[in-house]
C-alpha cells in the first residue's frame, strides 16, 4: 500500500497554511515510516511549495486543474493500494493510522454514529 499525504491546498479558511500546522506533514511521514507503509509521497500542490516538505514530494502535474484531478492522476499511476491522508489530520494517532493501513480493501472511514468521514 501506498500513502499519500495531500498537502497543496491553500488553507483560506483556516488563514494559515494547514500543512504548517503542528508539525502535522513530518508527523504523519513518521508515522507512516514506523509503521513500515513509507515512504509516504507528500502531494504539495503547486511546484514552488516543493522545497517546504522532505521525502517524495510530488507536485501537481500541469495537467491538473484541483484535488480530484490530482487524485485521479495519482490512482492511474499507482499500482498498488492507495491510502490519502489530509495533511489536516492533527489528531491522527499511530493506532488508527495502522487501523488504516491494514483496510487494503478501501472504503471510507465512519464515526462512531455511522456518519462517513472521508
Amino acid at each position: 500500500m501506498r500513502v499519500a499525504i495531500l498537502a497543496g491546498g491553500k488553507s483560506q479558511r483556516m488563514g494559515e497554511d494547514k500543512a504548517r500546522m503542528f508539525n502535522s506533514v513530518d508527523r504523519l511521514q513518521e508515522m507512516v515510516d514506523d509503521l513500515g507503509a513509507g515512504p509516504a509521497w507528500v502531494l504539495c500542490g503547486s511546484a514552488e511549495r516543493k522545497a517546504m516538505f522532505s521525502g517524495e514530494v510530488i507536485a501537481d502535474p500541469a495537467h491538473c486543474d484541483g484535488v480530484l484531478e490530482v487524485i485521479r492522476w495519482l490512482v492511474e499511476e499507482t499500482d498498488d493500494a492507495l491510502l490519502l491522508l489530509p495533511c489536516d489530520a492533527f489528531a491522527m494517532e499511530r493506532g488508527a493510522l495502522a487501523w488504516l493501513l491494514n483496510r487494503t480493501s478501501g472504503g471510507v472511514a465512519v464515526d462512531p454514529h455511522g456518519k462517513r468521514q472521508p
